[in-house]
Order: structure tokens, then sequence, then C-alpha cells
């Protein structure tokens, strides 16, 4: 089976990523896995074999309106002579790359498969931005035609079914996380008073709200430090605001870190203030790692998680149920510890699957069988 992704993580270029080495354990379930990324040509991608059956194509498109034609034109490069039996394409959502692929569908009759990583309907999605409200309007179209949906939360796959998507074509499949990759760094002491965000520095990640939170936590634990790991386009914006609250020594951004196992063997406390997720890696990664977990009510909050027995679980955008709630796991050990002990007995059976299985699932939730 061919597969050609269309996606917008231009981490796929990058060899030492996460996203990148993701890949190529995908592509070694498929004869071939074609991987066309959104970009434009001054980011200076170039095509790029990532494995033997492996490829990256960059669309090095002059205008970021000019993606899915460009992503379009690719792919027919690749399935050119091919049978369509034999052939998936495979969008990343159901917006720009899922146009793409129902495109190609129409003309080429060929199956798609949609992936979708976030919680588009949940009503913080739409008010983040005048395109995610375009998005959520174009979704419907795209997932009512795709031949299969792999989404990565129940809480997606229920609100796709809320609103008409036939649950036969769902499969819910988060993505894999090695149980085993989180047992090195034993050596290192936790810090109880370091509490630590993971995140990409985005506006849904509610990164200001959280830098308030802070604000209110130190007034009564004022030997508290936030530790922000993550990069994205709002860090100029994000430090300026630290130094206006003059919370320079209670909060640090270190920049993206490609393992970030370390930061959690340290911390007391991981704080998550988004205002919605699909499904929240990151949550799974501080369980792992017996960190207590306060979180907004976002991806698998609610499923893996639940309020007061494996995380402390606030109303998105609510101040005060955070700070009364990392104030309260930083004074109460035994509670934090009770709760952190759960966590990891509800990921641990949550993750079931060994790396063989994991891809088999995930091949029969892209081609459909």
């Amino acid at each position: 089976m061919k597969v050609i992704n269309i996606s917008t993580d231009r981490n796929v270029f990058d060899a030492d990523s996460q996203v990148c080495q993701r890949m190529k354990e995908y592509g070694s379930i498929f004869d071939e896995l074609h991987i066309i990324v959104f970009s434009l040509k001054k980011h200076g991608y170039k095509k790029t074999r990532m494995a033997p059956n492996v490829w990256a194509y960059p669309t090095n498109s002059i205008w970021k309106i000019g993606y899915p034609l460009k992503a379009f034109l690719i792919s027919r490069k690749i399935y050119a002579g091919t049978n369509s039996e034999d052939v998936v394409i495979s969008t990343q959502d159901p917006f720009e790359t899922g146009l793409v692929g129902l495109l190609v569908k129409i003309t080429k009759k060929i199956r798609l498969n949609v992936q979708i990583h976030a919680d588009m309907y949940s009503p913080f999605f739409v008010k983040d931005s005048f395109l995610n409200k375009v998005r959520v309007f174009i979704a419907p179209y795209v997932l009512k035609r795709a031949d299969n949906i792999r989404v990565v939360s129940k809480r997606i796959s229920k609100s796709l079914q809320d609103r008409g998507i036939d649950q036969e074509k769902i499969s819910v499949l988060p993505i894999y996380v090695d149980k085993g990759g989180y047992d090195n760094f034993q050596d290192i002491a936790r810090k109880d008073s370091m509490l630590l965000a993971v995140s990409r520095l985005t506006s849904e990640k509610n990164l200001f709200f959280l830098i308030d939170v802070i604000n209110d936590v130190v007034d009564k634990k004022p030997d508290v430090q936030l530790v922000v790991v993550g990069d994205g386009p709002l860090k100029d914006e994000l430090s300026l605001y630290v130094a206006r609250r003059k919370l320079e020594q209670h909060i640090k951004f270190v920049g993206w870190k490609n393992n970030v196992a370390k930061y959690y063997k340290q911390s007391g406390l991981f704080v998550h203030t988004s205002m919605y997720e699909g499904y929240g890696m990151v949550f799974i990664e501080a369980a792992l790692q017996y960190v207590p977990i306060v979180s907004s009510d976002v991806g698998i909050m609610g499923d893996v998680f639940i309020h007061n027995k494996s995380a402390q679980v606030c109303p998105v955008g609510d101040k005060e149920c955070f700070v009364k709630y990392i104030i309260e796991m930083l004074e109460d050990t035994q509670k934090s510890q009770q709760i952190s002990d759960v966590a990891y007995k509800s990921v641990t059976e949550h993750l079931p699957y060994s790396k063989e299985q994991y891809l088999a699932k995930y091949k029969e939730a892209v081609c459909g069988y």
C-alpha cells in the first residue's frame, strides 16, 4: 500500500525530531510513505528521503494561499501510474489539508483518510481565530466524504458523532507513547516548588492566563518557579508580559527540547492551561514520570484522567480554581502523591499496545481495513 500524507508539520524535516522518527516508523508498515508538507519557499526545505521507502516533500509555495494547489500537484506526480486501489491519501486535518485530500479522492477515486488531532468543536477553538471559524465550516464537507476518520481521543469522537458523522467511520487511536522511555534520569532530584509547563507558545495554550495564575500563586508560595518548555510565535510577547509582572525570578522560558523527560523528572507539579486540546500527550508524559497534574478540562481529561482522583481539573480560564489546586497540591504532599500514583496506573492501562500492535492499529486506521 502506498500512502500519501498531506501535513502541516515542518518538524518532519528535522532528523532529530519525534515527528521525523514517528514518520519513519509509520513507513515500516506501508510499501511507500510520501509526506507532502505545507511550507514556503523561504523556509528552504528540500525533498528528503527519510528512509528507504519514506519521502518528505515541501510545497515551497510563494504564499500560504498556494499550499493546497501545490500539494495537489505534487500528489499527482506521486500516484501517477499507480492503481487507485493501492493508494490511500491521508490528511492531517479536515481543513486545508483535508480539501487537498478530497480533491485527490474526487479526481482519482483514491480512498481518503482524515486524521483529527484538535478538538475543533470546542467553543474556544472557534473563538481562537477567524480562520478557525472558516475551518469548522469546511470540516463537515470533508468528513462526510472521507472513507475513514482517525481521531486521537474519545472527546473528539463523541463531538463528531453528535454532528452526524457515522461512528463506523471513526477509529480512536492516540499518538504512541513508549512507556519504557521515561525510566531514565533516576539520579535527578525532584524539586517540589518547581512547576512545569510543556507547550507551544501559541494563543490557544492560554499562557498569558498561566502567568496571571503564577502571579497569584507566588503571593502565597514565594519559592515557586515555573519552567516553560516550548517555543512559538508568542515567545517575545510572553517574556515581556513576565517582565511587566515582575516575575522574572519565578517564570523561565527554556525553549523547545526534543527530550523533556528530565524536566518532568525535576518537577513537583505539571500545569496545563490550554483552551482546547485534541489529546494532550503532555499529560501522558507527566503521569509516566509520576508528576501530579493541574489542568483545564481539555483533551483526555475526563476520559483517562478523572478530577480529584488522577488529576485536578479546572474549567477553562478559571483562575481561582487553578490557584487553589496548585497551592493545595504543593502543600498536601500526601494527596499529591496519591493523585500521581493513580494517574500512572490510569495511563499504563490506557496504553496497552506494544509498538508492533500500535503500528498494526495505525495501519488499520489509515487504510480502513
